[in-house]
Order: C-alpha cells, then sequence, then structure tokens
C-alpha cells in the first residue's frame, strides 16, 4: 500500500509527523502506475521494482499541493525502499504566527499498514 502523506510539520520525519498528517491511502501492485488525488493533493506515480533487490522500487511521480496558503509542487525518480519514509516536495510559508511548512511524503507500506 502507497500512503502519501500530507504534512504540517518540517521536512524532516520528526515523532509529531503521524500525529500531525493526513493520510491519502493508495493500494498499488509491485508494478504499477497512476494517480492518487485528494482536494489538496494530486499526484501521478510509477512505481517498478528494482531487480534483485527485495522492497526497493524506482518511483516516479509529478504532482501538486495546494493549500490556502498557496501551492507547492514537484517532480522525479528516486529508489523507494518499503517502509522507509521518502519526503517529496514541500514549501514553507511565513506569516505574522510564524513559519508554516507543508510537505508530501510517501512510505511503500504492506497491506496491514507497516
Amino acid at each position: 500500500m502507497l500512503h502519501l502523506e500530507l504534512e504540517t510539520a518540517p521536512s524532516d520525519l520528526f515523532p509529531s509527523f503521524l500525529e500531525e498528517s493526513r493520510f491519502l491511502s493508495v493500494s498499488v501492485s509491485s508494478k504499477d502506475k497512476g494517480v492518487a488525488s485528494s482536494s489538496e493533493l494530486s499526484i501521478g506515480y510509477e512505481l517498478k521494482p528494482i531487480m534483485g533487490s527485495s522492497g526497493q522500487f524506482q518511483f516516479n511521480y509529478a504532482g501538486n499541493y495546494t493549500t490556502s496558503n498557496g501551492s507547492s509542487a514537484g517532480n522525479g525518480e528516486l529508489l523507494l525502499v518499503q517502509g522507509q519514509w521518502v519526503n517529496l516536495f514541500g514549501s514553507q510559508h511565513e506569516s505574522e504566527t510564524g513559519s508554516q511548512h507543508n510537505n508530501v511524503a510517501v512510505r511503500l507500506a504492506n497491506p496491514g499498514g507497516s
């Protein structure tokens, strides 16, 4: 299962990440491509297993995340290791109350969420 996380903490995945995140879970097969979307996030992806490497996948993506403070977008190709969080893209907005970080991270998990 592919978990796309809408994060409101700084880029590094701090312990509060899961508490402050909103999840968009997408079921995928080991070789899959598609689009996942919510009211704030739209991301196209392609997942391909790395031959000879159990639990490692090539992940290609292009996405856009929009909030009331603006939007951020990103695209790329990366190595996705099952169970490991990877920050894809994000933004930082300054206001009178301080900095607000919005980031999109991804993790490839087993169907049970681990």
